[in-house]
């Protein structure tokens, strides 16, 4: 079983070694530090003012600082000047000073405009053994802020009153009167002021503080304030030899990049736990007194200090030497600790280093199996970097407690590729097979498919199938559940060889089920066509019988239809002569026989009119004379038309041939009655004329019908009878050959064998079946999957994956031969 295990182990950081850390030394309480002696104060200096008070000015007071605005200190003005004490006061800007100028213009000799650091004060400068002054590190104005003094020597007070002097009458810009108004400064009373040197001053201050540096020293500065600090802006940090130098520095107002350049550049430095320090340069050369804050470019009021100021500076030093403070150690080892320190490059972190520690590492990982099975705890955690020394776990002693994994797989890892592969073949396999089998049901949906018709010519064959069908069945069923990658390469291509030979099966089953088709289809056709040629040959012997009975039925008929058409026409003929007004010759004509009658209308059909007589116009004669009688009656009167008529017979002819007379001289309506009356007589004639042609007309065309549907009937039966002559011949013809053939049929039978099978083949499996004829070929990948895990690859490096419960050595060789690095499934514990 692979699983994590947890142990511990322990370290010892004796020996390491350590550079540039701070050492605590003089540990106490942090309090604010104090000093006083007759020449110096330090932390505890009090009000200027107040020392004012103390020493009881009698006669003069100089005052030079940058700005004054407290307000005790101008309320003491007031009352020493009150007391007529000559008080000089020299400032900086004078709008800073508005509260000073307004309170004591008029009352003090007031000049603005030199910019200055630190503070001067001088009293009774010209009253021996009274004289008195001190230098201060700022104008002080709130005693809780920081500052320190010193007081001047009797030569030093000359000294400065002269600086003062020279500041005061030669430098100044503005002086301010009673008005309280400024006025630029006038000439001086004197042209020179004989000064004993130039300290101060910013053109002379910077020379003499690069040469004190020149030699051995040491340096208290507010590293803080170092922009505004003279002492730091000449120091050349880069160009300087400073090792043999010696350098104090508050601790709160370090700066870490500065102090890594200090440490390069000096041998001792010491962090001191005071929250400021007073600005002092002390060398071997000289030792300078300087302000709080103190510009290069400024009146700075410092002071180079006289032997007995330099042993107070000493005092001062050696006092702060058995304070708390961090020495700088430069080499060291966690052995040599004892105390609290501090890095360089973390100062404001103090660091206890305990005896022994305990510490819970995070679990570690292990590359690979080697690891995990051959090395320590302790060593895989050191080449993981978990033990290297931490300033955060500071001790002599370590123990470490670990938990250690075996190797995992990265979850960035992807299957390998050889697992796709044989993914690839085994899906390949499949689809061979998928394939196979869906070509066997294509078999089966073949058989199925086949009409009933024709199967019931294929029923032993069919029935042979489904015992075949089982086998193929089981046999695909078994090539299935084959996992390719289990199988050695021997046995793998023996199931290739096993597949192509299922391949060869299931194509002699496709063809031996189209050749059964092609006979079972051609059996059908043969019995289509037999039942075709029995029921051809049946129904041309019954139209044979037919025709025959035909020909008897009208040969027995035809004498009585002859006879029946020559009684029609005679009969016909003999109605038209009863009918026929005028005919001549009818005793004669009425006695014709059929060919009497056809024979007589041949010959004379052109010329029918010639034997009937002309038309009787009697019945028009007679009208025409009573129409004529019934004229003279009513025209009785009329001379000339009763004499014209008199004269002759009264005829029907008389009367045509006198109105066919030109017109005689008769009245106008008579005139209109005869015409009248010869108009009628006209009208009737052709009436009789027409009524006659019409009626012979009649007669032709009965007879002309009459002879022309015997004829025709005639005709007809002959026709007929021919007709029922040749249908009895053709059907004798079609009735032999439709026997004939049905005889050859049947000996047709014994012959049928396959002789379409490739056309039924493709209609049963498509045009493309020969395809499926092809083996199957599988190209298996050259390497075989892991008996155990799985196979992953990441960057270029392959991984083989167990679970913790399989066997660790199977998965080594496996691993072995795939080249790859054994490893486990995360969180499969």
């Amino acid at each position: 079983m692979i699983k994590p295990y947890s142990t511990d182990f322990s370290i010892s950081y004796l020996d390491q070694p350590l550079s540039n850390v701070f050492t605590l030394e003089n540990s106490g309480e942090d309090e604010r530090y104090i000093f006083s002696d007759d020449a110096l104060q330090i932390g505890n200096t009090e009000h200027w003012v107040s020392a004012l008070e103390a020493i009881e000015v009698e006669d003069s007071l100089l005052i030079a600082t940058n700005t004054l605005t407290d307000e005790q200190a101008i309320s003491t003005i007031q009352d020493l000047a009150a007391r007529d004490i000559r008080v000089f006061i020299l400032l900086g800007d004078s709008d800073e000073n508005q509260p000073c100028l307004e309170a004591l213009a008029g009352r003090c000799c007031i000049r603005t405009g030199v910019n200055q650091s630190g503070m001067l004060v001088i009293a009774d400068h010209q009253m021996d053994q009274r004289e008195w002054g001190k230098i201060y590190s700022s104008e002080f104005n709130s005693e809780h802020t920081f500052g320190y003094d010193v007081e001047l020597e009797a030569k030093q007070v000359d000294d400065y009153y002269r600086l003062f002097c020279h500041l005061f009458w030669h430098k100044a810009q503005y002086e301010y009167l009673a008005s309280g108004k400024p006025f630029p400064c006038k000439n001086a009373p004197i042209d020179m002021v004989d000064m004993g040197h130039q300290h101060v001053m910013a053109e002379s201050l910077p020379g003499h503080l690069a040469r004190s540096m020149e030699s051995k020293g040491f340096y208290l500065s507010n590293i803080n304030r170092l922009a505004e600090n003279a002492l730091w802006q000449l120091l050349d940090i880069a160009h300087l030899d400073l090792s043999q130098h010696q350098l104090l520095l508050s601790l709160e107002q370090i700066d870490s990049t500065k102090l890594k350049q200090f440490i390069s550049k000096i041998d001792s430095i010491r962090l001191l736990e005071q929250a400021e320090l007073p600005q002092i340069l002390n060398s071997e050369n000289d030792s300078w007194f300087l302000p709080l804050n103190n510009k290069i470019d400024s009146v700075s009021w410092s002071l180079k200090l006289t032997e007995d100021q330099k042993q107070s500076v000493e005092n001062y030093l050696f006092d702060l030497h058995n304070s708390p403070s961090w020495q700088l150690n430069r080499d060291l080892t966690v052995d040599e600790l004892g105390a609290p320190l501090r890095f360089s490059d973390a100062i404001e972190t103090e660091i206890e280093c305990a005896q022994e520690l305990k510490i819970n590492l995070d679990d570690l990982v292990c590359k690979n199996f080697y690891q995990f099975e051959n090395m320590t705890a302790e060593s895989l955690a050191e080449a993981k970097g978990l033990t290297e020394f931490k300033r955060t776990n500071l001790a002599k002693t370590i123990e470490y407690e670990i938990t250690i994994h075996p190797p995992y797989l990265d979850s960035r890892s992807k299957d390998d590729s050889l697992h796709k592969h044989w993914q690839d073949t085994q899906a390949k396999w499949s689809i061979e097979l998928e394939r196979l089998r869906a070509r066997l049901g294509r078999i089966e949906e073949s058989k199925a498919g086949l009409a009933e018709n024709i199967k019931r010519y294929m029923g032993g064959f069919l029935t042979g199938q489904l015992t075949n069908h089982r086998k193929l069945i089981k046999q695909l069923q078994d090539l299935e559940s084959i996992s390719l990658s289990d199988l050695s390469p021997s046995h793998r291509q023996e199931q290739v060889h096993v597949i192509n030979e299922f391949v060869e099966k299931l194509s002699g089953t496709e063809e031996k089920l189209a050749e059964e088709t092609d006979k079972a289809e051609q059996l059908k056709k043969w019995e289509e066509i037999k039942t075709k040629l029995e029921k051809e040959c049946g129904n041309k012997y019954q139209q044979l019988e037919t025709t025959d009975n035909k020909r008897n039925s009208f040969n027995s008929s035809k004498q009585l239809k002859i006879r029946t058409c020559q009684q029609e026409l005679v009969s016909q003929w003999e109605g038209l002569v009863a009918a026929a007004n005028g005919l001549e010759n009818r005793d004669k004509l009425v006695d014709f026989n059929s060919s009497n009658v056809t024979d007589w209308h041949e010959l004379n059909k052109s010329s029918i009119d010639q034997f009937f007589s002309a038309p009787d116009f009697s019945p028009s004669d007679q009208n025409l004379l009573i129409q004529w009688r019934n004229l003279l009656e009513q025209h009785k009167d009329h001379a000339a038309f009763i004499e014209a008529i008199t004269d002759k017979e009264l005829t029907a002819e008389a009367v045509r041939t006198w109105l066919d007379k030109p017109s005689i001289s008769l009245k106008n309506t008579l005139k209109k009655s005869v015409q009248k009356l010869k108009t009628n007589d006209e009208k009737h004639i052709k009436d009789i004329e027409n009524q006659h042609s019409q009626h012979i007309d009649k007669f032709k065309a009965a007879l002309r019908k009459s002879c022309e549907d015997f004829l025709q009937k005639n005709k007809g039966l002959s026709r007929e009878e021919s007709q029922l002559e040749q249908q009895y011949g053709t059907a004798e013809r079609s009735y032999k050959i439709s026997k004939e053939k049905l005889d050859e049929h049947e000996l047709a039978k014994s012959g049928i064998s396959p002789k379409n099978s490739a056309s039924i083949l493709s209609k049963l499996f498509g045009k493309r079946a020969e395809v499926n004829n092809s083996y199957v070929h599988i190209n298996f990948p050259n390497e075989d999957l892991p008996k155990v895990g799985q196979l992953y690859q990441l960057n270029k490096r392959r991984y083989l994956a167990i679970k913790p419960d399989e066997n660790i050595d199977q998965g080594k060789e496996c691993a072995e031969r795939l080249k790859a690095d054994l490893v486990v499934f995360r969180g499969s514990e």
